[in-house]
């Protein structure tokens, strides 16, 4: 196994390439496929033109990491809507948010985040979930919802 290979369930699912997958025991697991960062953050597109993405996230989430690093613009969120109202504080907050701080994200171009978009993780239809649990728990994973 690769060093940056991606593995679940406690490395008893391993993923072999994009959207193939196989359990420890080198059995296939075809029911299981990637969840790619764009289906796992599901960030809002401004304008056909750039990905959204939430500077907190970007800083926390090594799947992210190189959001931070490529030279982004900041700008507040536009996802939330109504007139921006500008507390003494500084704090800016949208009049439909209820005094919740808008959002700081950085634009990155549609282009970029595509060439970026990876894999983050193994999802599978909710269907086999009780045919994969007891799988990956045979294999030695102690998985507990």
């Amino acid at each position: 196994m690769h060093s940056d290979q991606r593995t679940a369930l406690g490395g008893t699912l391993i993923r072999w390439r994009k959207n193939i997958w196989a359990w420890s025991d080198h059995s296939p697991a075809s029911n299981v496929q990637d969840l790619s960062s764009t289906e796992y953050y599901n960030f809002r597109i401004r304008n056909r033109r750039w990905i959204e993405v939430l500077v907190r996230l970007a800083r926390e989430k090594e799947t992210l990491h190189w959001v931070t690093r490529g030279g982004y613009r900041i700008s507040l969120s536009g996802y939330h809507y109504g007139p921006i109202v500008v507390h003494e504080d500084g704090r800016m907050t949208r009049a439909s948010q209820n005094g919740k701080v808008i959002p700081e994200v950085y634009l990155v171009p549609i282009a970029d985040w595509d060439a970026h978009d990876q894999c983050v993780a193994a999802q599978w239809p909710a269907k086999e979930h009780n045919a994969i649990i007891p799988k990956a728990r045979s294999l030695g994973c102690d998985y507990s919802p």
